[in-house]
């Protein structure tokens, strides 16, 4: 069996990764580092060899020196292609490492995260919260390594054409010092934006997730219109912030091809002046004129780097509150199913949905031993369905446990769960997948018994017919070719190949067929005896499989006695008369 604890410490540790970005190797980094460097030192080549010619070869006319310098320059040249096309496959691997381990890692987060704590947050947000990913694997590729290698370089060619030139060295200053200035202002001003948009792109992605859930709901009561202008409205101001963004962007562009002519024309005039008054040469002035324009590179590097930077944080900080969302922890080794029994205790079960909702369950204490069946009864929203997804471990009480075959709910992995405890739920639940798929979860070596359980259940008869068979893909949608109650049959049917020992019924019966409920309820009568069952129904004949009848009353289990039972039983039968 697979070590849980190793499996939590793995989570831990996909969190701590993803959290700091920890995918480029040792040797991917000293790649980056050291084409970055060698790439930088080859930016020189071309102001040394054009000051060079202008104010030796030329003047000497040494074709000779002209040959070798010019060769040089050739293979340069091409080793910079050569480093440049390595770095940017280095990167580009590297980007789609990260983006494949954190989506990864980061739904294997949300399948290991409580259920409780899941849904506090709805699916647009936590979709909304995936696609940050693909804005930081920019971050996490190498990106950053080249912008820290390629500033100091700045400095190094600002040396040089200190070196070279002497006090028009102050142009350049003064324009990045300015630009900077721009940068930062730039930069908070795009942060706004960002949050702007950000809150804009959550609603909107939230309507429209919620739109499609509920679309046939909205087609039976005719709101398509009323819900095109709801989205036309959020669309518009998605827009607006969008544009403004954009017009940040196009700002920044435009302003980094301006700083830069605004440089080259500078060092060209003043330079000229210099050259005019013989305190430089020609071949001195273009080179400083070369060595200004690659200045600007790494400058309008950085800039960009800042820009997405803003973008980063927000991104960081979905990711972080992803990451945040608490996870079962469960102990490293269970026992297998069939060495599991079927007795249930609990003591002291205490449960709410929040302060706002009082108490659903207070201090239940309950023991069930194997093999027994019991139904579950009492009015509507009384705590039915609660009570039985806590006992399958869906929920996680405020107070109190939950013991199965003597074993902690909450401690048991949630890949063994479903192996001691089958719940059956009211609402059918497909998968995009075939109809093996479906009944199987995805299991191969499940196949025998998803075949054998869907003949028990009447299935085999029904997929007989279809053209594909077992392999029709199913979308959970009304082009699918079942019915609503096959489907809830094949519900049923993913949940009891498990062979569980205990059995929870949680009005299963609502969506099927009376053929799906024929064939139900003689598989419940053949498995009575060899699994613990509790049955919430409102059918008399499932309920009658009960050897004991409670009740949830006040957030109390209470055992019904035969008087009370009856009581009951002809007060809903007198309601349901009211009710026609």
């Amino acid at each position: 069996m697979v070590d849980v604890v190793a499996n939590n410490e793995q989570i831990e540790t996909s969190k701590a990764a993803l959290s700091r970005g920890a995918f480029l190797g040792v040797v991917d980094k000293a790649l980056l580092v050291f084409s970055t460097l060698i790439i930088n030192l080859f930016a020189l080549a071309v102001p040394i060899v054009t000051l060079q010619i202008y104010d030796r070869i030329l003047a000497f006319q040494s074709v000779s020196t002209l040959q070798v310098l010019c060769a040089g320059v050739f293979i340069i040249v091409i080793l910079d292609i050569i480093l440049r096309f390595s770095r940017s496959s280095i990167i580009g691997w590297t980007s789609a490492r990260f983006e494949h381990m954190a989506y990864m890692d980061a739904l294997k987060h949300i399948m290991h995260t409580k259920l409780r704590a899941y849904q506090q947050h709805s699916q647009g947000e936590m979709l909304h919260k995936l696609s940050a990913i693909a804005k930081l694997k920019s971050f996490y590729s190498g990106q950053l390594i080249i912008n820290l290698i390629d500033m100091p370089f700045v400095l190094i060619f600002l040396g040089f054409i200190a070196y070279l030139s002497g006090w028009l060295v102050l142009v350049p200053i003064a324009l990045l010092c300015a630009f900077g200035v721009f940068a930062i202002a730039l930069g908070r001003s795009m942060k706004r934006a960002l949050l702007l948009q950000d809150d804009d792109v959550d609603k909107r992605i939230n309507f429209i997730t919620e739109a499609l859930e509920k679309i046939h709901t909205i087609k039976m009561l005719g709101l398509e219109s009323a819900f095109c202008r709801n989205h036309e409205s959020l669309q518009r101001q998605n827009i607006l912030e969008a544009y403004t963004l954009n017009a940040e962007n196009a700002q920044s562009y435009n302003a980094s091809g301006l700083f830069t002519q605004i440089m080259m024309v500078s060092m060209i005039a003043i330079g000229a002046l210099m050259t005019l008054n013989g305190q430089m040469t020609m071949g001195v002035l273009i080179a400083c004129v070369l060595l200004s324009g690659r200045i600007m590179q790494p400058v309008q590097r950085a800039l960009s780097y800042w820009l997405s930077y803003q973008e980063y944080q927000l991104a960081k900080d979905k990711i972080d509150d992803l990451l945040a969302l608490p996870v079962q922890t469960k102990d490293a080794f269970m026992p297998h199913a069939d060495n599991i029994g079927g007795n249930l205790d609990i003591k002291g079960l205490t449960f709410s949905y929040g302060q706002d909702t009082g108490t659903i369950l207070d201090g239940v204490d309950f023991t069930l031993s194997a093999g027994k069946i019991i139904s579950l009864g009492g009015p509507a929203g009384d705590g039915k369905t609660t009570l039985l997804k806590l006992i399958a471990g869906l929920y996680e009480a405020d107070a109190g446990h939950v013991y199965v075959g003597g074993k902690d709910v909450s401690r048991i992995p949630s890949g063994d769960i479903a192996r001691y405890v089958g719940y059956l739920p009211s609402d059918s639940e497909i998968f995009q997948g075939t109809i093996l798929d479906n009944l199987t979860g995805f299991r191969p070596d499940k196949e025998d018994r998803a075949l054998e359980m869907a003949a028990y259940l009447g299935i085999d008869v029904v997929v007989s017919k279809l053209a594909q068979g077992y392999q029709t893909v199913l979308f959970d949608g009304p082009a699918d070719p079942l019915t609503p109650g096959l489907k809830q049959r094949i519900t049923i049917a993913r949940v009891l190949i498990n062979r569980p020992r205990i059995l929870l019924f949680d009005f299963a019966d609502k969506s099927l067929d009376r053929e799906g409920y024929n064939h139900l309820f003689r598989l419940l009568g053949q498995i009575k005896g060899q699994a613990t069952m509790i049955i919430a129904s409102n059918d008399r004949n499932l309920l009658h499989l009960a050897q004991e009848e409670y009740v949830l009353e006040n957030g109390k289990l209470v055992l019904m006695d035969d008087s009370q039972y009856s009581k009951q039983a002809n007060l809903e039968v007198s309601l349901k008369e009211l009710k026609s």
